[in-house]
Parts: structure tokens; sequence; C-alpha cells
């Protein structure tokens, strides 16, 4: 008789698993039309959203990261049972290789300073619940104010992350006694100290003029 735990534990599983594998094909079958002669490629067509592109890369990237230490994990379990362990092998190549492929679309299709942010906090969130479900953290945790508040700072720090990688985030860190115009560049303002001068001269000015465009906007429309 299989245990409630055991059955939610498959489940879960199962629906890891499912997301991996349908936004893997989705983002082969984009792949197949981006080959296609410039004419014949569909300006709308959903397989070219950057917006669907970005969910599927991040449901591709998050849901191997969770499974890749699960599957790793499962190899001690089931050592002594071959065809299982062969069965997880395969598994785990499958993970792996699904997770390389998302790095390399992820590299040209997204932009990395909100994707790398997204993806680790998705990463985070579904690890706790992996733990929680499939192996049993809850009874092992003294502390849920803690777990919680853990988790909590991981996703602040990952929000962070993201505002730093944007330019009103640089502007700011870097600004200290300056200010930061509309546009994100650094406006100082009477004696800044030393810390921020020697700063300022050390930060390419290319680089600081990149960092301080405003972020692609993801979710608009298409142009025609």
């Amino acid at each position: 008789v299989i245990e409630i735990e055991d059955l939610l534990s498959l489940i879960w599983a199962a629906f890891l698993l499912l997301g991996m594998l349908v936004s893997l094909a989705w983002l082969l079958l984009r792949q197949f039309r981006l080959r296609k002669p410039p004419p014949t490629i569909e300006r709308h067509s959903p397989l070219l959203s950057k917006r669907n592109t970005f969910i599927m890369l991040l449901v591709v990237q998050v849901t191997s990261n969770v499974l890749d230490p699960t599957s790793s994990k499962i190899m001690l379990d089931i050592a002594g049972n071959k065809k299982l362990l062969m069965g997880d092998i395969v598994f785990y190549t499958l993970i792996t290789i699904a997770s390389i492929y998302a790095v390399f679309v992820q590299s040209t299709s997204v932009n990395q300073s909100l994707f790398v942010p997204a993806m680790g906090a998705a990463t985070v969130i579904l690890n706790n619940l992996t733990g929680i479900i499939i192996w049993n953290d809850y009874r092992t945790v003294k502390s849920w104010s803690g777990y919680f508040l853990v988790l909590a700072m991981l996703l602040i720090g990952n929000l962070i992350m993201g505002l730093v990688s944007n330019g009103k985030g640089s502007c700011k860190i870097l600004a200290y006694g300056g200010e930061c115009n509309d546009a994100g560049h650094i406006e100082t303002s009477g004696d800044v100290g030393d810390l921020n001068t020697e700063l300022l001269a050390e930060y390419d000015d290319d680089q600081r003029r990149a960092d301080t465009e405003s972020i692609p906007k993801l979710f608009e429309s298409e142009s025609t």
C-alpha cells in the first residue's frame, strides 16, 4: 500500500519532470522554427515571443536545478537495484542535457539581469518545497521561524542582485554622497569623499553607461 507521503512525492516529482520536458520541447521547437529562412518566420509566433522564451527557459532551468540533486540522492537509496539505478542514470543524463541546452539558449535569448535573479528565487522556493514534499524535511526542522527567515533572506538577496544589475541600482550603490538622475547617471554634489571618488575613477565609463541604461521592456509587444 502506497502511503500518502510517497504518493505526494511521486506526484511532485512527476510534476517537475513534466514541466521540464514540456518546456524543453518548446525550446527545441523554437530553435527549429528559427532555422527557417527569415521570410518564412512568423513575426508574431508564440514560439518567438520573448516573454514565452523567458518563462520556458525559467521552467527548464529551475526544474532541472531541483531535480538534479534529487536524482543524485536517489542513487544512494537504490544502489542495490540495477534496473532502478540504470533508470535513474538515464534520468540524470536527461536532466543534465536539458540544463546545458537551456544555458546555451539563455545566453542569447533573455536579459540576464532579470533572468538570473528570477531563476535563483524560483530555484530556492522549489528546492524548499521539494525538500518538504519528497525528502520530508519538515521532520527535522526545529525552528520554522528560522527556516522561513533564511528563505526570506535568500529571496531578498536575489531581489537586491536584480536591482544592482539594472541602472538605478548600480547608480545608487556607486553614488554614495551623490545623486542619481532619471537616466541613472551619477550627479555628484559637494564633497562626496575619497571613497566615492576612487570608485567612480575605477569604474569603467562604458560599463557604467551600459549598466545604467533602462531595463529592456521584456513584456512589451513584439515590434512589427
